[in-house]
C-alpha cells in the first residue's frame, strides 16, 4: 500500500487500537523494499509473542473488512521457529486468520497488518556506572542533574542559535529535564563520579533552559563551560549538515555514553509507541523514529546522524530489537515556536 494511506490509517487508528489492547508496544509505518518509487508499505503491530493470537481479536483488527491477512499468515510460517521458540502457537494463529469470514488474500489488499514479536520499550537512561571522564564537554559524554545519584545519559549535541553568542545542548527531559531550571547539569553525571572515584568538572557545565515531555522527550541546557572544538567523542560522527529529515532506509549513527558509536538504518519514520518508564508507568509517544537496534541504558539523549551528516533524530528509547528517536525538526519547530521564536537554530558546534 502507499505510505500516504499507511500514514492516513496510523492517524486514525492508532491510538484507538492502543486504548483497546494495552498489550500492544508499537505500531509503525514500515517498507518492505528500499526501492522508493515502489509502494509496498505496511503496517508493523510490535506486540508480545505470546498476545498475538489475543490480539487478532481486538475490534482494531475485525472492523476493516479490507485487511490483507495473507502477509500475516506468510509472516507466521517464515518467523514460526523463532516464534514458536518465544512460546507462540502458531498453528493456532493460522487457523484464526483462516476462520474470519473477511479474509481477503489479494495482493493489492489495501490495509496490510503483519505483527512482530517484541519485548517491552524502556527509557534509555542508565543506574549501572561508567569509567567516561573529559575535560571539556562534547557529544555522547555522561551527564545527569546535579542533585540526581541515580541517573546517567548522554549530552548529544551542542548547538548556536542565531543572534546569540549562547551554546545550548540538547539531551532527553528523562535523563536532565525532570527537575527545576535552577538546577545544573553536570558531567560526568553524579552516578559515574561516584561509583568510579572520579570527580565532575569544576563547575556545573550548566542549567535546563527549556524542556518538554509532551510526544517527545527533550531537554535543552544553556551551556555555561568551554565546549570542545568536535561534534562528539566518536570520531566518525559529524553533523556539519545540520538538521535534516527522516527516510525509511536511511543509515544512520549515533555516539552514546554507554555504546559509543553505534551505526543502524531507519525501519520507520512514522511509529507510535509505548514506552515504559523506571516505575512501570506506560506513555504513548507518536510520530516517532524507529531504527535498528542502536542503543543500551544511559545512552538516551544521543543524537541521530546520517549519511549527509545532518541530525534527524534524538535516542529515548529501546526495546531488545529497535530503539526509538524523537524527530528532530519537530523538536526545534516546537522550541523555536514555544522559547525563542526570533533567534533560529544557527549551526551544531
Amino acid at each position: 500500500m502507499t505510505e500516504e494511506f499507511a500514514n492516513t490509517w496510523l492517524e486514525k487508528y492508532g491510538e484507538a487500537c492502543f486504548e483497546q489492547y494495552a498489550k500492544l508496544i508499537y505500531i509503525a509505518v514500515s517498507k518492505e523494499s528500499p526501492d522508493i518509487d515502489k509502494d509496498d508499505y505496511y503496517i508493523e503491530i510490535g506486540i508480545k509473542g505470546e498476545n498475538i493470537e489475543s490480539w487478532l481479536e481486538t475490534d482494531c483488527v475485525k472492523i476493516h473488512s479490507n485487511i490483507n491477512f495473507k502477509p500475516i499468515k506468510d509472516q507466521m510460517i517464515k518467523r514460526k521457529n523463532y516464534l514458536e521458540s518465544v512460546n507462540v502457537n502458531v498453528s493456532t494463529i493460522i487457523d484464526k486468520i483462516e476462520s474470519f469470514k473477511s479474509i481477503n488474500t489479494r495482493d493489492n489488499s489495501k490495509i496490510v497488518l503483519v505483527p512482530i514479536a517484541t519485548e517491552k520499550v524502556f527509557l534509555q537512561s542508565d543506574d549501572s556506572p561508567n569509567t567516561q571522564r573529559y575535560d571539556f564537554v562534547t557529544g555522547g559524554t555522561s551527564i545527569s542533574l546535579s542533585d540526581r545519584d541515580g541517573v546517567s545519559g548522554t549530552a548529544g549535541a551542542f548547538f548556536k542559535i542565531k543572534n546569540s553568542a549562547d551554546c545550548f545542548m540538547i539531551s532527553n527531559y528523562h535523563v536532565v529535564g525532570n527537575g527545576g531550571r535552577r538546577i545544573a547539569v553536570t558531567h560526568p553525571s553524579i552516578m559515574d563520579a561516584n561509583n568510579n572515584g572520579l570527580l565532575p568538572l569544576d563547575n556545573p557545565i550548566g542549567k535546563v533552559f527549556w524542556k518538554c515531555n509532551k510526544n517527545m522527550d527533550v531537554a535543552i541546557v544553556k551551556i555555561d563551560y568551554p565546549v570542545a572544538n568536535c561534534y562528539t567523542r566518536c570520531e566518525k560522527i559529524n553533523f556539519s549538515g545540520g538538521i535534516g529529515f527522516p527516510k525509511n532506509g536511511q543509515k544512520v549513527m549515533k555516539c552514546g555514553r554507554t555504546t559509543g558509536l553505534k551505526e543502524g538504518i531507519i525501519l520507520s519514520t512514522n511509529c507510535y509507541v509505548n514506552v515504559t518508564d523506571s516505575k512501570e508507568n506506560n506513555t504513548l509517544f507518536k510520530n516517532q523514529i524507529m531504527t535498528t537496534k542502536m542503543s543500551d541504558h544511559g545512552d538516551s539523549g544521543a543524537v541521530l546522524v546520517n549519511n549527509e551528516k545532518k541530525v534527524v533524530g534524538l535516542l529515548f528509547a529501546s526495546s531488545e530489537e529497535k530503539t526509538f528517536h524523537n524527530i528532530f525538526h519537530n523538536i526545534f519547530e516546537k522550541f523555536n515556536t514555544q522559547c525563542l521564536p526570533n533567534n533560529k537554530f544557527e549551526k551544531f558546534i
